[in-house]
């Protein structure tokens, strides 16, 4: 992952007052292209993270706390895809107060489309055009986890906001989109059940009608199988969606996920709610 940006705006009260922020940096890609440059308001100019920074960023910190109205981040001209999977946060004291992942979307006419597809549609369409625009906030993500277990969440959070992944269908509140029959992962019983139906139908897919919360889905469109993320991505991802939204159910571990993957290894085919269903009454 590499920082190559142009300029940073923060505006508060109307105003930018970015060069009000002592600014530093996480790596030097040279002794020229430091963070500086952007907040000296030249679009030509750019700072650079060095290459094999694994978590790069540029740091603005203010001398006092501050109303945040918007934060605009230009890509240095030719390279927008770099800030493809970046993010903004904001802390206080070191503690952070909010993250805003970086949006790829574009500017595009949707008319005539179905509401629920048109952001996918749109993100799909800026992905293959290289294009970025201003990104919505992610939710701060709570739960009553502790120690190791809440490392786990956090973890898991990440894989299910990677894009294309569980937030894309069942949205970042976990309510699902109803209009397109994408069930909700809030106070799920198949999110909360039992942890094997679940490793399930995350390894091998999941099609055909189901009730959700009394709700009836017809599952036209299947459940993605996402056997291709690792046992431990799994655990976590599935530990974080059983413990936030209002949801409370034990973690997931990796030796569980290793032992369902091998023991369901001939499943060649979407699982359907049915026989899963059949297989852990509750």
């Amino acid at each position: 992952q590499t920082l190559n940006l142009a300029e940073v705006e923060i505006v508060s009260g109307g105003k930018n007052i970015v060069a009000q922020a002592r600014v530093s940096q996480s790596s030097r890609y040279d002794d020229t292209l430091l963070v500086p440059l952007l907040i000296d308001g030249n679009p030509d100019t750019f700072a650079h993270s060095k290459e094999g920074d694994n978590n790069p960023r540029f740091v603005f910190k203010f001398p006092r706390p501050l109303v945040i109205d918007k934060v605009k981040v230009f890509n240095r001209k030719g390279y927008e895809g770099r800030f493809r999977d970046g993010q903004v946060t904001f802390a206080t004291a070191g503690r952070d107060l909010l993250t805003i992942k970086a949006n790829l979307s574009a500017r595009i006419s949707v008319a005539g489309m179905d509401s629920w597809l048109a952001p996918v549609y749109k993100t799909a369409l800026a992905y293959l055009q290289g294009q970025i625009i201003e990104a919505d906030a992610a939710p701060v993500y709570t739960t009553h986890l502790t120690g190791a277990e809440k490392a786990i969440f956090l973890r898991g959070a990440e894989v299910f906001n990677r894009e294309g992944h569980c937030i894309t269908c069942h949205q970042s509140d976990g309510k699902g989109l109803p209009a397109a029959q994408f069930p909700p992962l809030a106070g799920s019983e198949w999110v909360t059940g039992p942890e094997e139906r679940l490793i399930k139908l995350t390894l091998h897919g999941l099609s055909g009608p189901i009730e959700v919360k009394g709700e009836k889905f017809p599952g036209v469109v299947p459940m993605t199988p996402f056997k291709m993320l690792s046992d431990q991505e799994v655990a976590e991802v599935l530990s974080f969606v059983r413990n936030t939204f209002g949801n409370k159910a034990p973690v997931v571990t990796a030796e569980t996920v290793k032992r369902v993957r091998a023991a369901t290894q001939s499943q060649k085919r979407f699982y359907t709610p049915a026989e899963l269903r059949k297989a852990y009454p509750q």
